[in-house]
């Protein structure tokens, strides 16, 4: 092979070299390219984590908020004047907006900390629970509003809930307070307890048995008063519930929130108003 051809080859060679050596080079990383690389696919994945993150909560801050809001339209009648989340996002999900909106709500409950403490047991006072032991929506009855009257067959008001249960179940004061009568009789409602709440409520529990605490009492959330019974005019076994707020008569199933969950909470709202017939 003569001289000219042989450097003709090579001439002809030096650009696939070129082009192999930049394809090589641009799939293969060597040092810190491939240091580099490593980090941002490493960023990449956790990039993809916060993301996952923040859907998490902000579906969280969503059934929050919409538990708070049924809560507050109905001790309140209204609801909240501003909605932060709807008026700040709208309802499409934006990762900056989001994060700052967090950080709010992360002040917000920062504050409400601060209050709680600045309160101290004050919350412990607010009745919210349901006072028979085990009983949850299938057992909620008719509530405050114009209902029949088992007795007479004529659509009367009616001043509480009824919680449907069998003889004998445990009734639990809904917060801490103080007992401030009891009666004992087998007429109307039967044997009754008052107790105050010393902060403006109040609750009443009609057609007990063996009522096990006396005027003066000093009661915690939970403890129990006396037992599901069938003194005074009722057709079952039930407790008759009622909650006074400044001596005015509320709807008394707004109050059992921290028994339910935000679905069971509004079957339990419209079961109730819906009961068209009480229990005595």
């Amino acid at each position: 092979m003569s001289v000219r051809r042989l450097l003709r080859y090579f001439l002809a060679s030096i650009p696939l070299a070129v082009i192999y050596y930049t394809l090589l080079a641009n799939m293969i990383y060597y040092g810190e390219d491939a240091r580099m690389l490593k980090e941002n696919r490493r960023r990449a994945r956790y990039l993809d984590t916060l993301e996952q993150q923040v859907r998490e909560a902000d579906t969280a801050i969503k059934l929050l908020e919409a538990k708070d809001g049924k809560i507050y339209k109905s001790i309140f009648g209204t609801y909240p004047i501003e909605d932060m989340y709807h008026l700040e996002m709208g309802h499409n999900l934006d990762i900056g907006r989001t994060l700052i909106l967090a950080k709010r709500v992360n002040e917000q409950i920062d504050s409400i900390k601060s209050n709680l403490a600045y309160l101290g047991s004050s919350s412990q006072h607010i009745p919210s629970i349901i006072p028979v032991v085990g009983c949850g929506v299938e057992s909620i009855g008719a509530s405050v509003g114009r209902k029949v009257n088992p007795f007479i067959k004529s659509v009367v008001w009616h001043s509480g809930v009824d919680i449907a249960s069998e003889q004998g179940k445990p009734v639990i004061c809904s917060a801490d307070g103080v007992v401030a009568s009891v009666r004992r009789s087998d007429r109307s409602e039967g044997e009754v307890i008052e107790i105050d709440h010393l902060n403006g409520y109040v609750t009443r529990y009609a057609h007990l048995e063996d009522i096990v605490v006396k005027v003066g009492d000093t009661l915690s959330r939970g403890t129990r008063i006396a037992c599901v019974g069938l003194s005074g005019r009722t057709i079952t076994p039930h407790l008759h519930y009622e909650v006074l707020f400044d001596s005015k008569k509320v709807n008394p199933v707004c109050y059992f929130f921290a028994s339910l969950n935000p679905d069971a909470y509004s079957l339990a709202l419209h079961k109730a108003e819906n009961s068209g017939q009480s229990l005595d």
